[in-house]
């Protein structure tokens, strides 16, 4: 990490706040996101409740039950703010949510639940709720295919995707009263 350990120390008994160089060498070093030393307070979750992910990506936390299974968290209408305001990273609001088991799905993949409540989706209507897989790679998705997307403005939107290669997702609904609109990748928190 090319720091003492005198300084790391510092660090960790919050004697000290790292800069910005030193928090990027010790995000690679645990292969963790900056975000996640910055907005999650990491003693407070059970490691074997955090979903790990590759290239430094966001920890997910996770429910499970006493046989490992992964829940899916239910985020009920009311809550859909707070999920975009950094809910989906954070463990007790995610512990606090509802949640279900359906045995059918992967159980390698991470799943939530989201309420539909706008009518730019005409198959489904303010009563649906969409089971979306976390997808952790924008490389993943696949063009044409809806999806939930979570920005980091805060926003939420249940949407057909598409790839333009221009590091940028296009937005698409199926009630064509709604414009194709544009979203950088860098405006994504979650997929």
């Amino acid at each position: 990490m090319s720091i003492t350990c005198e300084r790391y120390s510092k660090y960790e008994e919050n004697k000290s706040d790292p800069p910005l160089e030193i928090l990027q060498n010790i995000s690679r070093y645990y292969h963790n996101s900056i975000e996640i030393f910055l907005s999650v307070e990491l003693k407070s979750i059970p490691i074997e409740n955090l979903l790990k992910l590759g290239d430094n990506r966001i920890l997910l936390p996770i429910m499970v039950d006493r046989n490992q299974n992964n829940y899916i968290e239910i985020v009920p209408h009311n809550a859909k703010a707070g999920y975009a305001a950094g809910g989906y990273s954070d463990s007790t609001f995610i512990s606090e949510l509802e949640h279900i088991y359906l045995p059918w799905l992967d159980k390698n993949e991470k799943y939530r639940t989201f309420p539909v409540d706008e009518d730019s989706m005409p198959a489904h209507n303010d009563k649906s709720y969409i089971i979306g897989r976390y997808i952790e790679k924008i490389g993943d998705v696949v063009d044409g295919k809806t999806y939930i997307i979570i920005t980091k403005n805060q926003e939420m939107v249940y949407k057909r995707l598409n790839k333009n290669g221009k590091n940028v997702l296009v937005l698409k609904s199926d009630n064509n009263f709604y414009k194709p609109y544009e979203i950088r990748f860098s405006e994504i928190a979650e997929i």
